[in-house]
C-alpha cells in the first residue's frame, strides 16, 4: 500500500469513529507475526520450527501482497497482542523484529493508533496519522519483496495451461535463506557452464528467473551463491533432467526448477572480501552503491552479538598522497565534499582510512566500537599486478571473524 493509499484509509477509518474511544472495527484482528515470507514452504519451514519451540505459530496468506505471514498469538484486544510482541521480542532472539499487524490479510493493515483513542484527537494533526516505525519499516520490506511475490503467482499460475515455456528457455526460482533463522536472504546466484567452466550471467534470488540454454552439449551448470556474509553454497544441474541426481534442494513446480539454498554465516578465522564497497580515488568516502553490502555486513553483526571482526583495508600499490578522509564527526560517508579532512598520506594509511570508515559507519548504526578491529595494509597484499587489468581489485575492504 502506498503512503497516499494508506492515509485515505486512516481518514476513513477516523471519519467512521464517534468522538468517544474508537471501536474494533468488523473483521479486524491483531496478529503478533514473527515472519514474512514470499515462498509458502519457507513460512511453513519457520512455522514448524517455532512450533517446535512451544509457540502457537501459524501461516496464512495476505491476499493484498501474496505474501505469507507467521503469527504467533492472535486477539481483538490490539493492547493485548502488543504485549505479545513485546514479549517474543524478550523470549526469542531471533524474533528481535515481530511486530504487531491489524487487518483481516484480505487488502488492508490498519494502523493500530487508529484502534484506539479519540477521533477529535486524531484530527488535531497530520502527524496522528502516521504509521509508527516498525510499521513503515514493513511497508518498505513488503515493497522489496513485491518481485518475489509477484513471481510465487506466477509459478502458482503455472498450473493452467496458457502458461507455456518458450523453447530453449528454463524457469528457476532460487530460493535463499538464512539455515539458523530460517529468514528468506536476498541476493545474486552465479550460473557457470560445467563443461566449459565460464562464468555466464548473475541472477537474483528470491524471484522468477528465465535462463537461455547454455548450449554446451549437455545442458549442464552450476549455480553458486553470492551473498555477502554467508558462505558460498553450489548446486549443479541437468537442466532438462533437473531430478535426475536425486538432490533434495530441487523441486520442481510445473515447469519451474525451484533449488533450495540453505546459507550458512561464515566462522572464526573466515575472509569476506567486500567487492561491491566502493571508494572514490584518493579518498576514504564510500559511493553510495556501497549500501547493499553495507547492510548485509550490519545484518550480520546485528544477528549476533558474539560476533567481532577486524576490517582490513588494501590499495593497488604503495603510493603517497594527498587523501581525503573522515573524522568522528564527519557522517558524510557516501559524500566527497569539501568538508572531509586533508592530509598528505602512505598508501597504507589510506587503507586504515578507509577501514576507519566501515567502522565509523557501523558505529553510526549502533554497533559498538569494541566489536570492530581495523588494520591497514596498503599494497602489501595485492591480488593482481598493479599495472594488469584486474587492478582495480586491488583496492578491496575485507572482514575478518575474529569472535563468533
Amino acid at each position: 500500500m502506498n503512503r497516499l493509499s494508506s492515509l485515505l484509509l486512516t481518514l476513513v477509518i477516523v471519519g467512521l469513529t464517534n468522538t468517544g474511544q474508537a471501536q474494533a472495527l468488523d473483521g479486524v484482528k491483531s496478529y503478533a507475526v514473527i515472519g514474512v515470507f514470499s515462498l509458502e514452504r519457507n513460512a511453513d519451514r519457520f512455522s514448524d520450527y517455532y512450533k517446535s519451540q512451544s509457540l502457537d505459530a501459524k501461516v496464512k496468506k495476505n491476499l493484498f501482497n501474496n505474501m505469507f505471514y507467521v503469527y504467533a498469538y492472535e486477539s481483538n484486544d490490539v493492547e493485548e497482542v502488543r504485549q505479545r510482541v513485546l514479549d517474543l521480542r524478550g523470549q526469542f532472539n531471533n524474533l528481535s523484529k515481530a511486530w504487531l499487524y491489524n487487518g483481516n490479510f484480505n487488502c488492508v493493515h490498519i494502523p493500530s493508533d487508529q484502534l484506539k483513542g479519540s477521533a477529535s484527537n486524531s484530527s488535531n494533526g497530520m502527524e496522528e496519522l502516521v504509521e509508527n516505525v516498525e510499521e513503515a519499516e514493513l511497508e518498505r520490506e513488503q515493497r522489496q519483496a513485491q518481485e518475489a511475490a509477484e513471481a510465487q503467482k506466477k509459478i502458482e499460475q503455472e498450473k493452467e495451461p496458457k502458461v507455456v515455456k518458450p523453447k530453449d528457455k528454463y524457469w528457476l526460482y532460487f530460493n535463499t535463506y538464512n539455515v539458523t533463522d530460517l529468514t528468506e536472504v536476498g541476493g545474486n546466484v552465479n550460473v557457470i557452464d560445467l563443461e566449459r567452466n565460464k562464468d555466464l550471467s548473475s541472477e537474483k534470488s528470491l524471484q522468477l528467473v528465465t535462463l537461455s540454454s547454455p548450449n554446451n552439449g549437455t545442458n549442464r551448470v552450476q549455480f553458486a551463491t553470492d551473498i555477502f556474509g554467508y558462505r558460498i553454497e553450489k548446486v549443479n544441474i541437468d537442466l532438462d533432467e533437473p531430478l535426475a541426481e536425486g538432490n533434495e534442494a530441487i523441486t520442481l513446480i510445473g515447469d519451474s526448477i525451484i533449488i533450495d539454498f540453505p546459507l550458512k554465516r561464515y566462522n572464526k578465522g573466515d575472509f569476506m572480501t567486500m567487492w561491491n564497497v566502493y571508494f572514490y580515488i584518493d579518498a576514504a568516502i564510500m559511493k553510495e552503491e556501497s549500501v547493499l553490502e553495507l547492510n548485509q555486513l550490519l545484518a550480520m553483526m546485528r544477528e549476533d552479538e558474539d560476533v567481532r571482526i577486524k576490517i582490513h583495508g588494501h590499495t593497488n600499490g604503495n603510493s603517497h598522497g594527498v587523501v581525503k578522509h573522515l573524522d568522528l564527526d564527519d557522517k558524510s560517508f557516501f559524500s566527497l565534499n569539501g568538508s572531509h579532512l586533508e592530509t598528505k598520506a602512505s598508501a597504507k594509511k589510506l587503507s586504515e582510512y578507509r577501514a576507519y570508515t566501515i567502522q565509523h559507519w557501523l558505529m553510526d548504526q549502533g554497533i559498538a566500537e569494541n566489536r570492530m578491529e581495523i588494520v591497514g595494509w596498503g599494497g602489501k597484499k595485492m591480488l593482481y599486478d598493479k599495472h594488469g587489468a584486474s587492478a582495480d581489485k586491488n583496492v578491496r575492504v575485507e572482514i575478518e571473524i575474529l569472535e563468533k
